[in-house]
């Protein structure tokens, strides 16, 4: 539902949107890892509960744009080609399985840091998808 808010708030194209949600994701990513993690570590003496509110709060803002780029994506799909979304949905659950599976592996072998950079990178890959000349998948 937001994602539809913010691209009538910017009053620009899908592809716009797209490109300051991206950034968006990759700038609070950015903040929170050099930022807001080190100074969290200070509260590891505190409570679980309240350890537990100030993740969820750290994270919220993150998780909050991170829902953004897959229903914005699929919207400037279907206007597109909308032959093409059914693919799309497969490939997007396929991924989800293989992200995750993925991630694990990567954290295990280049470290937490790496592995999320290499996802800011991936979130950075997104506009330039769309901004190619043949956007069908197929």
């Amino acid at each position: 539902l937001h994602s539809n808010f913010w691209v009538k708030k910017i009053g620009g194209s899908t592809q716009f949107a797209l490109s300051l949600i991206v950034a968006a994701i990759v700038l609070i990513g950015i903040v929170l890892y050099y930022i807001f993690i080190p100074l969290l570590s200070g509260f590891l003496h505190l409570k679980m509960l309240l350890k537990f509110t100030l993740c969820f709060l750290n994270l919220a803002p993150l998780a909050y744009f991170m829902g953004m780029p897959f229903p914005l994506g699929m919207d400037f799909l279907r206007q597109k080609s909308v032959s093409s979304v059914p693919m799309v949905l497969a490939a997007n659950g396929s991924f989800s399985v293989i992200g995750a599976l993925g991630g694990g592996l990567l954290v295990v072998y280049i470290g937490i840091p790496a592995t999320l950079f290499t996802g800011f990178a991936f979130y950075l890959l997104t506009p330039l998808c769309l901004a190619s000349k043949n956007t069908n998948p197929l």
